[in-house]
């Protein structure tokens, strides 16, 4: 492991690649004895840099990390470059995840490469620490889920045995599917079909060849549970993942309705989803005053208003849940303010209120 950025720097990514490398070991189970020697990863400067070398290396540059493959384990290296974060920490989960693969079988199946490979992306780095903060990839989704409504799915059949040829020339079909069809296996509730990618791992031979390793896991997926139930089991769980739109479409329906747990349940998967929204916390916000827990709406109507939402319809909301707290003077002040923002939707409201404290 080199750092062209000094030594504290080499050692702050070679803590982050062995948390990296545990979580991929906690999935796939290898033996670390069978590994052909030390990963290699080298960290250049600047893009310049990175470009330089590759070029003189491949005859090309890429435009993100890249792990360079080569018969010889001693000359393999995963290299990246300096540049912004949360997109080095995407790029290095996923190229580092693609040299664990490949430091363990030469020629893995192609949906298991670029499938976990996605799923690894949201793993993310907080300030300094060298512990991952897990978040699932889900940035897919919405394009699979809308492949499958229209039929445009590959068949598990063909999707397993995809040649490297044929997945390039259909990559808008094969990449998100790759990673649904990892998010399927990983996520079997009844944990038949995670069980089922554990073992297969296992049968993986090392040095064979791309075609019979893709061909040993979907004879097994076959003899154990059968193509055509896995196909229909596969898009059930698609069916059964929801987007963001629609979560919030769901907790909006419950909240209408009163449900307020199923809502918040909607509305807490929407969040974690997208961390930069902010209907789900405000709607979280109402929830909890709903509930009388001033506390936590306090809290989800300022992180609302935080992500940019209406000042005039949090700020009122937040009046309120102030008032109820027993705050009047800060309570009237949001109220006011939220008048004077908005005074068409809240100046009427607004007098109401503080008339009835003696406010006005």
């Amino acid at each position: 492991m080199t750092s062209a950025l000094g030594p504290e720097r080499g050692a702050r990514l070679l803590a982050r690649l062995e948390s990296l490398y545990s979580i991929y070991e906690k999935v796939f189970h290898f033996d670390d004895s069978a590994l052909p020697g030390k990963l290699v990863v080298r960290e250049f400067a600047t893009k310049a840099d990175f470009d330089a070398y590759l070029v003189k290396l491949a005859g090309e540059s890429r435009s993100d990390f890249v792990y360079v493959h080569y018969a010889n384990p001693l000359k393999r290296e995963l290299l990246v470059y300096d540049k912004p974060e949360p997109d080095y920490d995407s790029s290095l989960a996923h190229q580092a995840f693609v040299q664990f693969l490949k430091a363990f079988i030469e020629e893995p199946p192609l949906w298991m490469l670029d499938g976990f490979a996605v799923l690894f992306e949201d793993l993310h780095f907080a300030g300094d620490s060298s512990t991952p903060v897990a978040q699932e990839n889900l940035a897919w989704l919405p394009t699979v889920k809308a492949l499958a409504a229209k039929g445009g799915l590959m068949p598990l059949d063909t999707f397993l045995r995809e040649s490297p040829e044929d997945a390039k020339a259909n990559i808008d079909i094969f990449y998100p599917q790759s990673w649904a069809f990892v998010s399927f296996l990983v996520n079997d509730g009844a944990g038949d079909y995670t069980r089922l990618l554990w073992e297969s791992v296992a049968t993986l031979d090392p040095k064979a060849s791309l075609d019979v390793n893709q061909a040993a896991f979907a004879r097994r997926l076959s003899d154990w549970y059968g193509l055509d139930a896995t196909q229909k089991a596969f898009e059930s769980y698609l069916k059964s993942r929801m987007t963001y739109p629609e979560l919030l479409s769901l907790g909006t329906d419950l909240y209408a309705k009163n449900d307020l747990d199923k809502a918040a349940a909607a509305f807490g998967e929407a969040d974690n989803l997208d961390p930069s929204g902010y209907v789900a916390p405000y709607y979280l916000g109402l929830i909890a005053y709903a509930k009388g827990d001033w506390t936590t709406a306090d809290s989800m109507y300022r992180t609302a208003l935080a992500r940019g939402s209406d000042s005039a319809i949090t700020g009122y909301a937040i009046g309120l849940n102030e008032i109820a707290r027993g705050l009047i003077k800060e309570g009237t002040d949001d109220l006011a303010k939220a008048a004077a923002a908005n005074p068409d939707r809240y100046k009427a409201k607004v007098d109401d209120i503080l008339a009835r404290l003696g406010s006005h």
